[in-house]
């Protein structure tokens, strides 16, 4: 056997849509083929939240409407975010967002998801990279803004800061 063990992630997705859900739960194991998925709805999710064992879990995918606007009363998406961060052990949240603009995911990135994908630019790659770079900062004991960032990086999109990066092959790290 090689010296490199390869680790299974665990990833929780929390859905207020069960078909979307279902799909998500579907695709992420299709993109991570040895990870465990686990999906729950938003009623099965606060009746066991105290019971959760997120410290289990190397990812946490939020598929919610994140509104029109952060100030949008139909932001659920941005209200699960402020009552998940009062909890303990929580993993990398990657919000997966139905709604929102730049100044929600801001907003998703300030109340603590580590990524932030809007479900209609959703594919594959985006899907793998979102789940992954939350994982291997976790199990490394990081997680900073840099996981946002190379995520951000990954999927084509500016890091929060606003500061463009080179795109250069040569100007990688």
């Amino acid at each position: 056997m090689s010296g490199t063990r390869r680790m299974s992630h665990r990833i929780l997705i929390i859905d207020d849509d069960a078909r979307y859900g279902a799909w998500l739960t579907a695709h992420v194991g299709a993109v991570l083929p040895d990870a465990n998925v686990e999906f729950v709805g938003i009623p099965e999710f606060e009746r066991r939240r105290g019971k959760v064992h997120f410290r289990d879990f190397d990812a946490l995918l939020l598929a919610m409407n994140f509104g029109a606007s952060p100030e949008d009363a139909a932001a659920d998406g941005l209200d699960w975010l402020r009552r998940l961060r009062d909890q303990t052990d929580l993993p990398p949240i990657v919000a997966i967002a139905a709604g929102g603009n730049e100044l929600t995911a801001v907003r998703a990135i300030r109340l603590g998801a580590t990524d932030y994908l809007p479900k209609q630019l959703l594919t594959p790659a985006r899907l793998g990279t979102s789940t992954t770079v939350p994982s291997r900062y976790r199990s490394s004991g990081r997680r900073s803004s840099t996981t946002t960032t190379a995520a951000a990086d990954a999927t084509g999109t500016r890091p929060a800061s606003g500061s463009r990066r080179p795109t250069s092959p040569t100007s990688t790290r």
